[in-house]
């Protein structure tokens, strides 16, 4: 029986200042692209601006991109904001509900960023946008323990069916509580909800 393979979106912020430095999520996704050979496709946009950012948000809810329903949205943050152009530019946790607003039946918000979802209901993102899922960090997520729970929440998504009744959460928990020690999850205030 064939798995089901969920494509990934993933819009990235720029990592530094400095260019020279090439941190980038392409690695993990790539990773997740080879694990269990399932050749889970992904496009990977990296937006330097707040508008950009949003410019890519409208494309992910275009028709187009149906076969990508992992929303993976990774770059710094803080408390209800997006950090952008070196720190100088915050977009507005919001701004993209606004935009997302009606267009996520069926799909998954990966909000990879720290802090963002800090004072937030996850279940008023649910409503708001009828996303199936929200997962993200209520802190501070340190660089590398953070790609490594990246890289377990995508295979738990991008395998399997995305639907309520497929025990979406207990899949993506097992898959991360099996590596991750819950202390650690619970000091980068990991959360996720499902509809």
């Amino acid at each position: 029986m064939a798995i089901t393979c969920n494509g990934i979106y993933c819009i990235e912020a720029e990592w530094e200042s400095d260019f020279r430095k090439r941190y980038t999520m392409e690695h993990i996704l790539k990773l997740v692209q080879e694990a269990d050979k399932s050749n889970v496709d992904f496009i990977l946009r990296t937006a330097a601006t707040g508008p950009s950012l949003l410019f890519y948000l409208r494309k992910w809810c275009d028709a187009a991109y149906a076969k990508y329903p992992i929303l993976y949205l990774s770059m710094h943050g803080e408390p209800g904001k997006f950090l952008m152009e070196n720190w100088k530019r915050k977009v507005k946790l919001g701004d993209l509900l606004d935009v997302l607003r009606g267009q996520c039946r069926g799909r998954v918000l990966y909000i990879s960023a720290c802090e963002v979802l800090k004072k937030v209901d996850l279940r008023e993102i649910l409503k708001e946008t009828g996303a199936l899922a929200v997962i993200g960090y209520r802190h501070g997520i340190e660089w590398t323990p953070g790609c490594i729970v990246d890289y377990l929440v995508l295979c738990a998504l991008a395998r399997g069916k995305l639907h309520p009744r497929t025990r979406l959460k207990q899949r993506v928990l097992d898959r991360v509580k099996g590596v991750i020690h819950p202390r650690i999850l619970k000091e980068y205030g990991f959360c996720m909800e499902v509809s």
